[in-house]
């Protein structure tokens, strides 16, 4: 029973879509007519017809709605409605902010073809090794970066008595502190127990 149901509303449905569209079909075969009638008489003429004023003298605050009915000729409402987006800055000034206001495509940027380090089959390109001689240009007002070199430590006043050891100690440059890394430990006897627990 329900299939005969569902044939039958979708039949109905159907009938009242076709209907819409004839319909529909209709007022823009209408709207086409009083277009190409309309588009024969001089603008001025039609415009006293409908009792409406010139797009281009509407200004700011004026009520454009009159321009939005089925008998003003599809010519004429566009340039309302372009007169109505030019003289309300809400409209006219778009906020620079609008997520949706850019153009996203990227149409214009993958025109040619990109240049890349990638070898097909290899990889990518291992880098080229730089002779140790090569120096890095210093630029005008910009120190050269020190690589982690401790600051140096203000030597004290020699006291009588002290060893010549520790001087000997202080000639030489303090090794530079080697980076940590993160180390784990698990304990094996730890890892045997969470085994044998129940799940």
């Amino acid at each position: 029973m329900s299939q005969r149901t569902d044939a039958w509303t979708r039949r109905k449905a159907r009938v009242r879509e076709e209907a819409q569209a004839e319909a529909r079909a209709q007022r823009e075969a209408a709207a086409r007519r009083r277009d190409a009638e309309l588009a024969d008489r001089p603008e001025a003429q039609v415009l006293a017809e409908l009792g409406l004023p010139a797009p281009e003298d509407m200004q700011a605050g004026d009520d454009f709605t009159a321009f939005l009915s089925e008998a003003v000729p599809t010519a004429l409402r566009n340039r309302a409605l372009r007169r109505l987006w030019l003289t309300n800055p809400t409209l006219a000034n778009l906020d620079d902010l609008l997520e949706y206001g850019e153009d996203f495509t990227g149409a214009g940027q993958g025109a040619g073809l990109v240049a890349t380090a990638y070898r097909v089959g290899k990889g990518f390109a291992a880098p080229r090794a730089e002779p140790e001689s090569a120096e890095v240009p210093e630029v005008a007002g910009i120190a050269p970066a020190e690589e982690n070199t401790p600051e140096p430590v203000p030597e004290r006043a020699a006291q009588p008595g002290a060893a010549s050891a520790p001087e000997a100690q202080a000639a030489e440059p303090a090794p530079a502190p080697r980076p940590r890394h993160m180390q784990f430990r698990f304990d094996p006897s730890a890892a045997s127990n969470s085994e044998e627990a129940p799940a």
